[in-house]
């Protein structure tokens, strides 16, 4: 038996009416507390002492609240029976209109409505056991005791006998949640087909009798708890021996609850379970498991609450694997790496600072590009530090999206950090691709195809003004393809065929040729016939005449050279489905020149037609929508053109919407050898944007003059280019620069 009356698994029924009655009785506003003094707090004699709540025993839920404070010695403590318990809790409004009775000093202690009620529940679950409790234990306007006190907070939950989650009042759904995945967790030890056991659970699970709610439903309604989302619950829950979750008077061992719902997490592609939900079963799913680094601990749980800038690296510091040792967060220790004394900028700072020394740069990036940097929120700060305290970009935005950038890449040369009168200089080692020359327009949301193909008429010229190359639109549609395969958000049927280097006309692949061939297609009302107005009823393409593509001009024979190298089974293919019938030369082993190209024009024909239009229209639609989702928070950019490279980046770069003319493209990391040809072009096309520190304008970037002017930059953002060849790596050395 637990202690309080639960068996492993078991659950108690909650006596809904009881308690609501209860709780309408006992609410206690401001106005009509008794006039008793406030509770004024002692401070604690030494930094491993606790104040522990002992709770005054009575079966009425009704009847006032009041407790003792004991004070315990968490260093002299021998054994359990001079433990406590610990509660996992949310504060709930921060409306401090309930109070409680201390019986040794004959004061009030204001407390929430929340903490008043868990407090109620807990009298008559665990009695008079001594709780330790952060809203009451800890002196909250004490500043001294909490830079003490909150470094060692998971070591409080780690010494507690049990932990107790408390989930809030009774809620039916919450109730038949447990029992639900208590059932998962017993059936899945029982049989080998995960998904079997969870989807025969899910079904035969009755509807809630009050809400109707079925058994996703009620999950659902688990998950959606805020103790899920607050970012302290994740080394509460972690660090104990024993933990039972609590929703009123309905109970469960954490353990149980754990397993249904890791069982859910396996199969969770089957269930459509909204991202809050998603979020709290990573959070389930970390607790009791060692979750990796602080880096890797502040990339996973961004998106759990907590509304100190402070509180969110010390809520999981304790967890890292790479902060355990007491000295790195002690106060009094001069090697700590993070002080609660400090400001939490300081200790952003210097946790970014220890990253970068112990050779996470390349993790420190990933985060600016993801996270912000942060001297956006405040000038003073350095430019290479991370903003923590803000949410990351969501993980189809971040740089590189599936890869392991430590495994991936190498850096150009070991990063050094200075102090260099009142600031902290970071020295890098990159290779510049460029300045920014031209910022486009935000990417069309929400508006017409025809504004849309004219916005991508307007991109597809160079750099003068001219009308559309080749290598333009390869650029271009090489760039956004490049870009969707790191966001792994991409339906469309093109972006997995893209490749990723710039290639001749005669290197096309068929899906490429295609590609580019509907894209000048669907802007060829504005290209071919410099129509202004255009009506949507009539477009695309019905203005466009046939023999536009039959004459022999350099846009259509280009065409045709590409399609040359297509497979003729294809194209053969494609002519019998169009006309339904079979061209016998379709056998032949070395068809000649002639054959080849009839059998283009003709392809060329067919997709102007209407069957093919058609065809052309759905594919390259969903290829738009997958762009313009994927463009959200970017933007295009060009870069100024250096004649005297004849191996450099395309034209074409998409990056963070925060580019401005005169930013500088650098590229800060290069792909390991033991990569595939493929996993190489992609790792080529990550590069970093920095702004000018000094001075205004336009600024030489050579080598010589970086070292010997030691110009100072900031971090803006990550960008992509497209095409950076391996003998553009080879013909050009790195440079030093410092970032502020």
């Amino acid at each position: 038996m637990i202690p309080g009356g639960f068996d492993d698994g078991t659950l108690e029924e909650p006596d809904d009416t009881s308690v609501a009655l209860a709780l309408q009785q006992t609410r206690v506003s401001a106005d009509s507390e008794p006039e008793k003094p406030l509770f004024k707090y002692i401070p604690l004699p030494s930094p491993f002492t606790v104040r522990l709540v002992s709770l005054d025993y009575t079966a009425e839920f009704a009847a006032p609240l009041e407790f003792d404070f004991k004070y315990f010695d968490r260093d002299t403590a021998v054994c359990e029976d001079e433990s406590y318990d610990a509660v996992s809790h949310v504060w709930g409004e921060p409306e401090f209109d309930h109070h409680i009775y201390c019986r040794g000093t004959k004061a009030v202690l204001k407390i929430t409505a929340a903490v008043d009620r868990m407090l109620r529940h807990f009298r008559r679950k665990l009695g008079s056991r001594p709780l330790w409790i952060d809203a009451i234990c800890l002196n909250q306007a004490d500043e001294v005791e909490k830079r003490i006190q909150v470094p060692k907070m998971g070591a409080i939950y780690h010494q507690a006998r049990s932990v107790h989650i408390w989930l809030g009042d009774t809620n039916p759904n919450i109730t038949d949640a447990f029992r639900t995945l208590h059932n998962i967790a017993l059936r899945r030890m029982q049989l080998p087909q995960l998904a079997h056991v969870v989807m025969i659970v899910l079904q035969n699970a009755p509807a809630n009798e009050t809400s109707g709610d079925d058994a996703i439903e009620q999950i659902q309604a688990l998950l959606h708890n805020p103790w899920f989302q607050r970012r302290w619950v994740i080394q509460e829950a972690s660090f104990s021996h024993d933990t039972v979750a609590h929703c009123g008077e309905s109970s469960i061992r954490w353990t149980w609850l754990a397993d249904g719902l890791h069982a859910l997490r396996q199969v969770q592609q089957i269930i459509n379970f909204d991202e809050v939900a998603l979020n709290a079963l990573r959070v389930s799913g970390a607790i009791g498991r060692d979750p990796g680094t602080i880096l890797e601990i502040l990339w996973q749980f961004h998106g759990s609450l907590c509304s100190d800038a402070q509180d969110r690296i010390f809520a999981i510091c304790g967890l890292a694997n790479d902060l355990k040792e007491p000295w790195m967060t002690s106060e009094d220790d001069p090697r700590a790496i993070l002080k609660y004394s400090n400001h939490w900028a300081d200790n952003y700072t210097l946790l970014a600072q220890h990253s970068i020394k112990e050779g996470n740069l390349v993790a420190i990036l990933r985060h600016l590009s993801s996270f912000g940097t942060l001297w956006k929120s405040d000038s003073s700060r350095a430019s290479w530090v991370p903003n923590w305290s803000a949410d990351r970009a969501h993980s189809s935005k971040e740089i590189l999206g599936p890869y392991d950038l430590a495994k991936s890449v190498d850096l150009y040369g070991f990063p050094e950090i200075s102090q260099v009168e009142h600031r902290k200089i970071l020295m890098l080692h990159g290779k510049r691709l460029g300045n920014v020359s031209h910022v486009y327009p935000q990417w069309p949301t929400n508006t017409s195809m025809i504004k849309l193909a004219e916005y991508l008429n307007n991109l597809c010229r160079n750099s003068q003004g001219q009308r559309a190359s080749f290598r333009t639109i390869e650029s271009l549609l090489g760039m956004l393809c490049l870009c969707l395969r790191f966001s792994e958000n991409a339906h469309n049927v093109f972006t997995p065929s893209f490749t990723t280097r710039k290639h001749e006309p005669s290197e096309m692949t068929p899906e490429e040729t295609l590609l580019m061939f509907a894209l000048d297609l669907y802007r060829a009302p504005f290209s071919c016939h410099g129509h202004t107005e255009i009506a949507e009823s009539t477009w695309p393409w019905t203005s466009i005449e046939l023999r536009e593509f039959e004459r022999q001009t350099q846009y259509v024979q280009r065409f045709m050279d590409n399609m040359l190298s297509w497979g003729q089974t294809d194209a053969h293919d494609a002519m019998a489905d169009a006309h339904g019938s079979e061209d016998n030369s379709a056998t032949q082993e070395h068809p000649s020149w002639d054959t080849l190209l009839a059998r283009r024009r003709a392809m060329i024909l067919y997709l102007a037609s209407e069957t093919g239009r058609a065809k052309i229209k759905a594919s390259f639609e969903v290829f738009l929508q997958d762009v313009a989702e994927m463009m959200d928070g970017r933007v295009l950019f060009r870069c100024k053109e250096d004649e005297s490279r004849e191996s450099g980046p395309s034209e074409y770069f998409i990056g963070s919407s925060d580019v401005q003319e005169n930013d500088i493209v650098i590229q800060l990391t290069k792909p390991r050898a033991h990569l595939r040809d493929e996993e190489v072009g992609l790792l080529r096309s990550p590069a970093f944007l920095f702004r000018p520190f000094f001075g205004g304008g336009t600024v030489s970037w050579s080598e010589v003059e970086l070292r010997s002017s030691q110009r100072m930059f900031r971090f803006v953002g990550s960008c992509y280019a497209y095409g950076v060849t391996e003998e553009f790596d080879a013909e050009q050395e790195p440079f030093s620069f410092a970032v502020i």
